[in-house]
Formats: structure tokens, C-alpha cells, sequence
């Protein structure tokens, strides 16, 4: 999921300090019980297509959302992925969505996202909540492992691009979103995982993915190409497409 870089300067030109502080200091770390979990994200289940058609059906109709082509592949891999988070943790040491909605922790605020994941907003500005609110930043999924707060980064890019997930990867990105929920949990230790296809994984021209994965972070391809990702694409916007055309007759 796409997210915004933060400013230097508020509205009216203000100096807006704490976004000018310096990187956060932090530690990767993993677990038996995380690392579980990375096999287990990177392996195909057996009933995958029924897992894709139940996301396609989903997300499709609530909300009486238009999905833009270009949000289709992101939204399939990140609801995929928090499918396959859900369905892991039960009954395992494992928290999903440890920080609850409307969290506030110094000047930030923790709202979910409409694919349930969480956005950081600014709570001064939150009585002028609207779709063009200004968001900091986003995590596609957060869970703490066997006591270890783990942060989520789902990247699906589009045809020809890694650019998407070697960005993810770099240290200087992961040490900004970890800014925003160190003080929440209390800690410099998490895990990172950062989630893509094969082609993206792959990629062995990336030095952010090697400098990634040497400092701790967890890299996992999804069991899924990218053209593969296209034509389930296609048909999450074909049926959003047709569910709200049959739904604006029904009205008139």
C-alpha cells in the first residue's frame, strides 16, 4: 500500500518538528514463531483459488467503493495476506491489530484502513477528517509474535516495476515506520516483514533487499506471479464494476 512521505513544514509554512527528527534507532529481530509464519505466508494452500474467488467476492461489493485499476493488484495481495495472518494465528501466541482504532500516541493517531489495515494521522488535524486527510503513513498488517511487535509491508507493484518493494526494503523507510509505533509498544526490537511476489523478490540487483535481510528484516514471496495477479485483477474489477451497476438499478 502506497504511502505519503511526511513534510517538513505543517499548513501556513509552520516548522513541523516531529517530522524533522532524526532516524529512528531500531533492532530487527525474529522468532521461531515468526519465522513459521513467513513459511507458512510463502506456501500455496491447497484451496488458494477458493481463498482468492471469497477475496474477489469481498471486496468487490461493500462499502460502495469504485475500485481504480491501478489499487486492484494491492488490494488482492494485501487482503491475501491478511487472510492468510488471520488464519495462522488462531490459536498461536500471536495478536492481530495490537493497537487499537483511534490509538493516540504523542501527536499521532491510529485509524484502520478499508483493508484493515492502519494509518497514522496527525490529531491535531483530526476534527478535519475526510478522504483527503492528510496521512502520514500506512501498515498494511501489524501483529505481535510470541511478545515481538511485528510490522507487515505487502508491495505487489505493477508490470516491469520493483522499484515498489526495493523501496520497502530500504532501511531508511523501515526506520520511519517503526518511528510511529515505537513508542506505542515500548520498545526498539521488531520484526519486519516485507511481503511481494517472486519476480519482486528475486530481484538480485536490489542492494536495499540484501542490506534488508542482512540487518533482519524477513522477505516473503507470495505463492502468486505477477501475471497471475493481473487476471485475478481483472476480474475484481470486472465484478466491483458489474456489482455496482446491478446495485444502481435496483435504486432507480
Amino acid at each position: 500500500m502506497g504511502t505519503n512521505e511526511h513534510p517538513g513544514k505543517g499548513q501556513g509554512g509552520r516548522e513541523n518538528n516531529r517530522f524533522s527528527e532524526s532516524p529512528t534507532s531500531f533492532e530487527l529481530a525474529t522468532n521461531p514463531l515468526l519465522d513459521e509464519f513467513a513459511e507458512f505466508l510463502r506456501a500455496k494452500p491447497k484451496n488458494f483459488n477458493e481463498i482468492i474467488e471469497q477475496i474477489i467476492h469481498q471486496e468487490a461489493r461493500p462499502r460502495n467503493r469504485v475500485i481504480e485499476p491501478n489499487k486492484a493488484r494491492g488490494i488482492l495481495a494485501e487482503v491475501y495476506t491478511r487472510y492468510r495472518l488471520m488464519e495462522f494465528a488462531r490459536n498461536r501466541d500471536i495478536v492481530v491489530d495490537p493497537i487499537p482504532h483511534s490509538a493516540v500516541v504523542d501527536h499521532f493517531i491510529f485509524k484502520k484502513s478499508i483493508e484493515g489495515g492502519m494509518r497514522v494521522l496527525d490529531i491535531d488535524k483530526i476534527g478535519e477528517l475526510k478522504p483527503e486527510y492528510p496521512q502520514f503513513d500506512e501498515y498494511d498488517a501489524l501483529m505481535v509474535a510470541s511478545g515481538l511487535p511485528v510490522a507487515i509491508e505487502v508491495k505487489s507493484g505493477t508490470k516491469g516495476k520493483t522499484n515498489g518493494f526495493a523501496s520497502a526494503t530500504n532501511l531508511r523507510t523501515v526506520s520511519r515506520k517503526l518511528k510511529y509505533i515505537k513508542n506505542y509498544f515500548k520498545t526498539d526490537k521488531f520484526g519486519y516483514m516485507a511481503v511481494s511476489l517472486p519476480e519482486r523478490v528475486n530481484d538480485s540487483n536490489s542492494t536495499n533487499i540484501d542490506k534488508f535481510k542482512k540487518r533482519g528484516g524477513i522477505v516473503v514471496a507470495l505463492p502468486i506471479t505477477s501475471p497471475e495477479l493481473d487476471t485475478y485483477a481483472g476480474r475484481l474489477l470486472s465484478q466491483n464494476d458489474q456489482y455496482r451497476k446491478s446495485k444502481s438499478q435496483i435504486i432507480k
